[in-house]
């Protein structure tokens, strides 16, 4: 990979939870959603939209990864990746420090 992430996360880093950590990883619904707030923050009608699902299916979803601490609300119910883990500009990574999630990568035989 061309990416280089360090070993270990600056020691001020806040690390989430695991527990609720998988349950965002092991979740194909929440990295669509993830990927879809790395492009900008989105209600959540439009999650509901993209997911082609319930509204409160969609808040449902975004609960989860507002109560593992990766997502945030914000103005106008807009969520948006928690700052402390937005990708820089043009970066399709999550760096949660224990775990590294890289979008638009495509896998093998693809």
């Amino acid at each position: 990979m061309s990416d280089s992430i360090p070993i270990q996360p600056p020691a001020n880093f806040p690390i989430p939870d695991y527990g609720k950590l998988l349950g965002v990883i092991g979740s194909y619904s929440k990295w669509l959603i993830l990927n879809e707030l790395m492009k900008e923050g989105q209600a959540g009608l439009d999650i509901a939209r993209l997911l082609n699902i319930g509204v409160a299916g969609a808040m449902k979803h975004l609960t989860d990864l507002v109560e593992a601490g990766v997502v945030v609300r914000g103005k106008g119910r807009v969520y948006q990746i928690a700052p402390a883990y937005r990708p820089k500009d043009g970066q399709r990574i999550l760096d949660f420090g224990h775990a590294v999630l890289r979008f638009g990568v495509k896998a093998a035989g693809e």
